[in-house]
């Protein structure tokens, strides 16, 4: 079975991916920053005891900061970044992040409007790739 996110991503790789998430969550005022394992860990997913995948974990901390302060993910949204991902998969992972942020207590975010798309919550949505 073929191991996904076998290799090391390369840092112009992280650099890029990093820039798509902070073009997707400028209105946040979003930067961010990602560290690497030196050495992966190997995940087996497996279901009612049938091994589905491995994946190797390369990422380990998303570090987000914003102007209202930095702070590490809780729930990351991928294990590894390979050269053949796409800007919807990395969309996807802004709007996890974008989740966390306004999830977060210390920042004490509002529920944000549906009512107003000039809410910076909204901004996401009108970046959707095509």
């Amino acid at each position: 079975m073929d191991i996904k996110y076998i290799n090391k991503p390369s840092q112009e790789l992280l650099n890029q991916y990093c820039a798509k998430i902070e073009y997707f969550l400028s209105m946040l005022g979003v930067k961010l920053k990602i560290t690497l394992f030196d050495m992966p860990g190997i995940m087996d997913s497996s279901t009612n005891n049938l091994l589905v995948s491995k994946e190797a974990l390369w990422l380990n901390d998303f570090i987000v900061t914003t102007p209202l302060g930095e702070f590490k993910l809780r729930h990351k949204p991928r294990l590894g970044i390979e050269e053949a991902i796409n800007d919807h998969e990395i969309w996807s992972d802004a709007w996890a992040i974008q989740n966390e942020i306004y999830n977060r207590r210390e920042f004490n975010l509002p529920t944000p409007n549906i009512d107003d798309s000039d809410d910076p919550y909204w901004n996401l949505w009108k970046k959707i790739p095509q």
